[in-house]
């Protein structure tokens, strides 16, 4: 049973969007890619479940973070993508949004295991997330950050790290 989350109203893009830098201004009108990754991020902004626990997207730390499959389903829903030459299955359109530095990635890891809590009380959601670069969001509105937090799953261990951590 999925439990329905509030609405809240949070446009996508703020009202005046700051100038891109000229390279980026480029960059966009030369790599769609580029248009069609913000264009899904600002879907999932736009979502009511933006910034909650249950939900596929989240700024936290100065950073968008986004459900990996919630995110991929998504882009190839824009009919540009539909469009081009298929990229097989997720994990090379991950490695294609890579090598365009269209996502965050720690070397060859372009997939971030981590947990998601929006109350200490109850146990923390698993999550594969895209961390999308901050090239690609300047002029998206975050509303307020997360007000909870994402931490790396580091094996069997759910609870946040502050909970973990041996007394001093």
């Amino acid at each position: 049973m999925t439990v329905p989350l509030p609405v809240t109203a949070c446009p996508a893009l703020s009202p005046n969007p700051p100038a891109p830098p000229v390279a980026e201004a480029t960059a966009t009108v030369t790599d769609p890619w580029r248009a069609v990754v913000r264009a899904t991020l600002a879907t999932l902004i736009a979502s009511p479940r933006f910034n909650h626990m249950a939900g596929d997207a989240w700024f936290y730390e100065g950073l968008f973070h986004v459900a990996a499959k919630v995110f991929a389903e998504t882009l190839y829903q824009q009919p540009w993508v539909r469009a081009q030459a298929p990229l097989g299955d997720r994990k090379a359109l991950y490695r294609h949004l890579a090598a365009r530095q269209l996502i965050v990635t720690a070397g060859t890891q372009r997939i971030w295991s981590c947990y998601v809590s929006d109350n200490p009380a109850i146990r923390p959601r698993y999550v594969s997330a895209l961390k999308i670069a901050a090239t690609l969001t300047a002029g998206l509105v975050p509303c307020p950050a997360f007000p909870g937090r994402l931490w790396p799953a580091n094996g069997a261990d759910h609870r946040e790290p502050s909970l973990t951590a041996p007394p001093a």
